[in-house]
């Protein structure tokens, strides 16, 4: 079975003490619905991890576009994007110059770019005991052989509380 990449939307016209992330996975649209009642859909902790990993760096601004080298809701460079084996769109070429940008600007595609290097590079990065959303940051953010430098206080802060505010949603993230 193939492992499937997610697609992530912040949707803006929400308050936010109800956020939504819609995680779409191969054409099924489920959700995951913070700070409210209504149903709430159990997502693997990868995914929630992706969302947390996006809000943290980028706020899940679909528009955020590139700066300088880095683009997109996770902020990837192409030598990252290269690394996590040149993910593209359906019909684009790895080999063309422009499909980087069109990936990194592309919810699905970086989500699929940042799933590809942190499973390359899983490890314990800050020697706990398990392989957690901490650690995948660590990976994205420092790169697959610098994850054991510490963390910036305001970036685990931030993890903490978007994985906190996930999990206080009553969501059965087994």
């Amino acid at each position: 079975m193939a492992r499937m990449a997610v697609l992530l939307i912040r949707a803006s016209f929400v308050p936010p003490e109800e956020r939504v992330y819609r995680i779409i996975l191969e054409g099924t649209i489920s959700g995951v619905i913070i700070g409210s009642s209504e149903n709430k859909v159990a997502k693997a902790v990868n995914e929630i991890c992706l969302v947390c990993i996006c809000e943290v760096l980028s706020g899940c601004d679909r528009n955020v576009g590139c700066v300088k080298d880095v683009c997109g809701l996770f902020q990837i460079t192409r030598p990252y994007w290269v690394d996590s084996g040149r993910p593209v769109l359906a019909n684009d070429d790895p080999n063309n110059n422009a499909a980087f940008t069109r990936c990194a600007s592309d919810s699905f595609c970086s989500a699929r770019a940042v799933e590809n290097y942190t499973s390359k590079y899983r490890k314990d990065c800050n020697g706990d005991g398990v392989v957690n959303c901490f650690d995948y940051f660590a990976i994205h953010h420092f790169g697959g052989f610098g994850c054991e430098d510490n963390l910036e206080e305001n970036f685990k802060v931030k993890l903490q509380s978007c994985l906190e505010e996930l999990q206080e949603s009553d969501v059965d993230y087994s």
